[in-house]
This record gives structure tokens, C-alpha cells and sequence, in this order.
């Protein structure tokens, strides 16, 4: 059976246990194969059912057919990573290349989970684990050599320098007049005189000013009395 999807491998590679990626343009498949050329011609004709008649849900080749279909794309490159007849080292090798893109948006693979395919025999499964467990207690190791208690230094205070003492001249204030505060006037009342002529009036005694002496006559006699003596008073006759 002819598949539609081609196919280009970046290089001549031998017919070998190998890691790769199927490039469709920007976007890759990561992928492995017990010979090299083999492997591609039969991921070629899957893809191509896949194509035509569709996969069930959870399909490991679900997400590169729906790329395929949308874009129109029937040919891919296929960049080789790694080739080895060890089967365990193989599965560390894709599992370390799984983890490393799965979280690209590029990724076509729909999990970072091994595919184990009936051709890699068991030993080497189990030997393959015993690595990953190994790695990953190595890991928890480092981790927890990396976790120590912050060690707390003293803190050391410098001494502090002497301060030298300089004799500073007093300097003498300047002086300052007093100013004679502001006298408000009322300009709605008249204003006192304080010339001459108020201080000569104010040094003038001050007269007590004496009522003219009220004379009580009792009778006429004694009115005619007090004229005539003013007469005589007048003209010198005593």
C-alpha cells in the first residue's frame, strides 16, 4: 500500500534502533523505530488511515493527523536524534526528549508518557525503569543538599571614630533697636491738639470761677441804705 504522506530523512542514517522527529513544517512529531526505515514506512501508512478514516479518541497519532488535515500537509522531514542498539538507553533518550518539548505548542504528541512497543524486550524495560529510579533519587539527593539552613552570621558593628574637638569663636549677635509700636488714631474723632498754644494753655492756673454775691434785703429801708453808700463810696465820702 502507497501512502500519500512522503517523506525526507536529513541525512543517510543505517536501518538501526533510532529516536527522530517528523517535521511538519514548524510543528514535530517525536517518535522511534526499531529500524530506521522500516519504522518510517509504517508511521507513512498509519498516518494515511488515520487520515481517511479516522482514529478513536486518545489516539497517540490523534493530534498529527488533525495538523495534516487542517493544513493540507502531505510531506514531512525527518530529523534523526539518536541511534543505539541498546533498548533501554533508546527509552531514555525519547523519555528525556519527550519531557523537554511536550509543553512546546509545536509538540504533536499528546503525552510526555513512553509509547512501549512489543518489540523492545522486557529485561531491558525493567533495566530501563531501574535508570529513571536511580536519576530520580540522585535528583531528590541534590535537592535535599540544596535545602540547608540559612547560616546566620554576627553581624559586626565598625567602631565608631573619635570625633575631634574644635573650638568654635562666639559670635556676638548684632543688636537690634526696639521699634516703638504703631499708635492707631481714630480718624472718626477730632484729635487733641499737642502744639503751642495747648501747652501754654495747659500751663495756665486754671480759676475757679466765683458766682456774684446775692444780697438779700429784707426792706426798702435797707435797699435805700446800701444805694446811698454806694454813692458816697463813689464820689470819695466815706
Amino acid at each position: 500500500m502507497i501512502s500519500r504522506f512522503l517523506y525526507d530523512i536529513d541525512g543517510e542514517y543505517p536501518s538501526k534502533p533510532s529516536v527522530y522527529k517528523c517535521y511538519f513544517g514548524k510543528s514535530f512529531f517525536i517518535w522511534k523505530a526499531k529500524a530506521l526505515q522500516q519504522g518510517l514506512s509504517l508511521l507513512s501508512r498509519d498516518l494515511d488511515i488515520k487520515f481517511r478514516k479516522g482514529y478513536k479518541e486518545g489516539d497517540i497519532l490523534s493530534k498529527m493527523v488533525d495538523y495534516v488535515k487542517k493544513y493540507r500537509v502531505s510531506r514531512f522531514t525527518v530529523e534523526v536524534l539518536h541511534q543505539t542498539d541498546d533498548a533501554a538507553e533508546l527509552l531514555a533518550f525519547e523519555a528525556a526528549e519527550l519531557n523537554r518539548c511536550f509543553g512546546s505548542p509545536l509538540c504533536l504528541n499528546v503525552s510526555n508518557e513512553l509509547y512501549l512497543p512489543k518489540w523492545i524486550p522486557l529485561g531491558d524495560i525493567e533495566r530501563f525503569k531501574a535508570t529513571i529510579q536511580e536519576t530520580d533519587d540522585d535528583q531528590i539527593d541534590q535537592e535535599e543538599k540544596a535545602i540547608v539552613e540559612p547560616v546566620i552570621e554576627p553581624v559586626v558593628i565598625p567602631a565608631a571614630e573619635p570625633v575631634l574637638a574644635i573650638d568654635v569663636p562666639e559670635v556676638k549677635q548684632p543688636r537690634t533697636r526696639k521699634r516703638t509700636p504703631a499708635v492707631k488714631i481714630d480718624l472718626t474723632k477730632p484729635v487733641a491738639r499737642t502744639g503751642g498754644k495747648a501747652r501754654r494753655e495747659q500751663a495756665k492756673p486754671k480759676l475757679k470761677k466765683v458766682a456774684d454775691p446775692v444780697v438779700n434785703l429784707e426792706s426798702t429801708a435797707e435797699f435805700m441804705e446800701l444805694a446811698e453808700a454806694l454813692e458816697r463810696r463813689s464820689h470819695g465820702k466815706a
